[in-house]
Order: C-alpha cells, then structure tokens, then sequence
C-alpha cells in the first residue's frame, strides 16, 4: 500500500468514512473487504452516476436516509464516500439546511480526493443524483453485521445513552436507542429464533460493556455504590444465564432499569430538576 492509500486509510479508520471504488462503472473495495458492506447501487444507477461525475461533478447520491458521494480521479477511477453518522444525520435533520450539508460534504469529499491524490483538489460543481427507496431496503434486509465497522458506533451511542441517563433525559435516551437499534437489524430476531452461539457471545459481551457504562453514570448521578452495584450484577447474572433472543429489548431492559431506580432515588431525596442538572454538568465538567 503506498503513502496516499496509507494517509486515506487511516483517515477512513479514525472518522469512520467508508470508501469504495468505482472502474467503469462497477463498485469494489478500496481497503479490507471484511470490514465494510458494498452500498446497495443498481448498475444502471452506478453508470448514470459515473457518468455524471465523469463531466467535472461531485455526485451526492441520496435515497432512503442514506447519503453517498462520488468523486471522480480520472477518467476510469472513481471514489465512492459513505460519510459517517454525524454526515448521515445533517441531511436526515430537517433542521438543518441542505446548503450547510451539502458544503460540508464537499469539503469531505476534497479531503479524500487530496489525500488520494496528493494533489489540490480542483473546483467542481455538485449534482444530486436520487436512488430509488427499494434498493437500501432490499440491502438493509440481507446485511450481515460488521464487527469492526459498526463497533465503534455502538460505543458512541452507548455513551450518549449513559449521559443522557444521567440527566435523566428521556427524550434523548429514546432517540439515542432507535440511532443503536438501526446498528443491529439482523438481531431484531422474529419467531423467537435464537441468535447462533458465535454471535451470542459477542453480544453478550456488548450488553455487559452497556451494563457497567450505564452503572458509573448512576453513580455520577447520585445513586449508591451499593445500589449500582446491585443492579448490575443482576443484571449482568441474567445476561449469562439467559439466550439472547432480540438484542434490542436487551437494551431497553439495562436502560429502563438504571434509569426508573434513579428516578425513584432522586425523587425519594427530594432532588429537583436543578439538582440533576448540577451532577450532570459538575460531572461531565470534571472529566473534561
């Protein structure tokens, strides 16, 4: 691998950008084949989309709450960006203008042509190009969860959740689930279908990682050494003992009991809103 494929990937590694290849008009890998899943384009598409780049555009390829970014390097090679959550969430935020999103997909994407290139990247216009909402769909049903590219996000989602228990911020806590629960769609198992032993234990792994993130945030937030304590290891004893059969429900079962027992702590100590807050900040103030 020589530098610039070096620099690219590392880049890819640390911000979670994902990064293919487009030869004349097909998609392949651009780094380890086991560590991202080719995005779900149809031929057609992937040609059209080719073809547009190839006249000078950045192409932004948006279908089904998903966003992509194709970048010409020459005439014959093509890189194709599935940028990270944060990216994901601009455009899916209504909130949030397109001209701002957009902006800032363009300065990812010259990133990524320099890096590869070693060269300035050079002025280009911006055309979007729509998928039809099926492909993702047809995609999202047959994927197979990647370890290593989908960890790390659930690591993130698993310290939102823990701050936002420890506001006892509902709202985000509930928001924060769906983001984790979009992460695991093979393991939202129907017909009370066992999960297979391989994939049992690593998910038993990843419960009692969420277990023990969210019982040091109820202790920053006020509940007892020994009350968290409690908690988790019964909790921790029914994860061993039992077979996953919906990895999600596993979730909600960690949050909702951290976060009714510190309700009902904070309540029972006549600790307002204010009160809670002042933890939260006062903690979080600490570890910065």
């Amino acid at each position: 691998m020589n530098e610039s494929n070096q620099q690219l990937k590392f880049f890819s590694d640390i911000s979670d950008q994902e990064i293919f290849f487009v030869k004349k008009g097909s998609l392949d890998f651009l780094f380890d084949a086991n560590k991202f899943v080719l995005p779900a384009i149809g031929k057609d598409d992937l040609q059209r989309v080719f073809r547009l780049a190839n006249l000078g555009n950045y192409v932004l390829i948006r279908g089904a709450g998903k966003v992509m970014i194709e970048l010409p390097i020459n005439l014959e090679t093509h890189i194709l960006l599935l940028p990270n959550e944060y990216i994901q969430r601009d455009f899916s935020d209504k909130s949030q203008s397109d001209v701002h999103s957009i902006a800032d997909a363009v300065q990812l994407a010259e990133l990524v042509f320099s890096l590869y290139t070693q060269k300035k990247p050079p002025t280009r216009q911006v055309m979007t190009y729509w998928l039809e909402q099926k492909q993702f769909v047809e995609q999202v049903e047959n994927l197979n969860f990647k370890k290593d590219s989908k960890e790390s996000l659930f690591f993130f989602y698993q310290e939102q959740i823990a701050n936002n228990l420890q506001a006892l911020d509902q709202k985000n806590i509930i928001k924060n689930m769906n983001e984790l629960k979009s992460l695991f769609p093979n393991y939202q198992h129907q017909k009370n279908q066992l999960i297979v032993p391989a994939d049992q234990s690593y998910l038993k792994e990843l419960l009692i990682s969420f277990i023990c993130s969210m019982a040091d945030h109820s202790i920053d937030s006020g509940l007892s050494l020994n009350e968290s304590a409690k908690i988790r290891m019964e909790l921790i004893n029914r994860v061993y003992q039992q077979q996953i059969v919906n990895f999600y429900s596993e979730i909600k079962k960690i949050v909702w009991a951290y976060f009714d027992k510190l309700k009902n702590h904070n309540r029972e100590d006549g600790a307002g809103v204010a009160f809670i807050c002042r933890n939260y900040i006062d903690g979080n103030l600490e570890k910065s």
